[in-house]
């Protein structure tokens, strides 16, 4: 990998914003979905553990210390990564729609890592925040899926939501296609206008605020949602023919959105990889899992609001082996046959892309010097542990 010897980088968030760029996101990830076409490639399912904490006096619905891990391995890039996320998230209940939120640690900011291994030597290779690499790698994954299933020459999108998301969509989708304007809406007046204010600096198209998400589906080529939503954000009978439409999670979309037949077209993320659970003393194969994470909570579920609810046709009744993934229409197994095709991508986050982007930071931050060195024998132990 071109990398000197028993040397780890340490790469700050501010040196993270101001050289990583979308568009070596953007081929990194796409090159990990062709490996997990030629079977280069592995990841696991996300592990969440929850620990509900007591409210009192507080705005909100619930409150629990959230601890989440993910990984994934790319064999032809020598790396794995596993992604370490520690913060205080809330759900709150505003004009009968609920959202998931995270709240700042003690100095304003929030807890995430990514640690880079080498597959050869096993050696630490870099630790980085995760904020800035987490909304590249799913708004790089939603436009490898739009380049692929969207028409042609799209040239207009429509962005759901205000967030770090929307602002990472937005630029991934301006370096994959020519797009001449943005339709953006959030149902809080103040931050779509925000929104567009702050990305007219940033991108090269026209942004306009819409007052009714209704409006951002009207002639739009490509709507992407990116929310913190945990009701459903649009109405199917909102989506055109030829229309492409990207979800984050599966509560944004309505239940019909994973119905057969919906879509002309539907694909997920999640790539087509053989998983194995122990039985007994031996080890056999097993599907792809329904849903991408593995909850685990310290004492009551009943206490975390997002375990309380359930909507008939949820993603968890649909046999995950059966729904084509985005490496197979990437290898033109898939393809939109024609014009008037609707077309559906659910992308479902899993540790590799954290792999993929953060090999391509690791290559920049070796080429320009980027990031304290410190000695790899830090973080290493003489105990082989277990």
């Amino acid at each position: 990998m071109g990398c000197r010897e028993n040397v780890t980088r340490i790469i700050t968030e501010e040196e993270i914003a101001e050289n990583l760029q979308i568009t070596e996101v953007i081929s990194a990830v796409e090159k990990m979905f062709v490996d997990f076409g030629e079977g280069m490639a592995a990841t696991n399912t996300r592990e969440d553990i929850l620990t509900p904490q007591t409210i009192s006096g507080e705005d909100i619905d619930a409150k629990s210390h959230l601890l989440k891990t993910m990984g994934g391995v790319i064999s032809s890039l020598d790396v794995g990564a596993v992604r370490i996320n520690s913060n205080i998230v809330t759900w709150k209940t505003k004009k009968g729609k609920r959202t998931k939120s995270k709240i700042p640690g003690n100095n304003g900011r929030y807890t995430g890592l990514v640690l880079l291994f080498s597959t050869r030597t096993g050696e630490l290779l870099s630790i980085f925040p995760d904020g800035i690499i987490q909304t590249y790698r799913v708004a790089a994954t939603s436009a490898i899926a739009a380049k692929y299933l969207a028409i042609e020459d799209s040239n207009q999108v429509g962005i759901i939501g205000t967030g770090p998301q929307a602002r990472a969509h937005l630029l991934a989708f301006e370096d994959v296609f020519e797009i001449e304007s943005a339709k953006i809406y959030s149902p809080t007046p103040e931050n779509r206008e925000l929104f567009v204010s702050s990305m007219g600096d940033e991108v090269d198209m026209d942004l306009v605020a819409k007052n009714t998400p209704e409006e951002v589906f009207q002639g739009t080529d490509i709507i992407q949602c990116a929310t913190n939503s945990l009701d459903p954000v649009f109405d199917m009978k909102w989506v055109s023919e030829g229309a492409h439409v990207g979800v984050l999670n599966r509560k944004e979309p309505p239940e019909n959105f994973f119905q057969e037949g919906a879509f002309d077209i539907f694909v997920q993320s999640w790539p087509k990889i053989k998983i194995y659970e122990e039985i007994g003393t031996t080890v056999k194969e097993r599907k792809i899992p329904a849903k991408n994470i593995n909850y685990y909570v310290v004492g009551d579920a009943a206490a975390i609001p997002e375990f309380s609810t359930s909507r008939e046709g949820e993603s968890g009744q649909i046999e995950w082996n059966k729904i084509p993934s985005l490496h197979e229409v990437i290898i033109g197994k898939i393809k939109r046959e024609k014009l008037e095709d609707r077309t559906a991508f659910y992308n479902r986050g899993f540790g590799a892309q954290f792999a993929a982007v953060g090999w391509a930071l690791h290559q920049l931050a070796e080429k320009e010097d980027i990031g304290h060195v410190v000695p790899t024998q830090w973080f290493e132990q003489e105990i082989q542990g277990t």
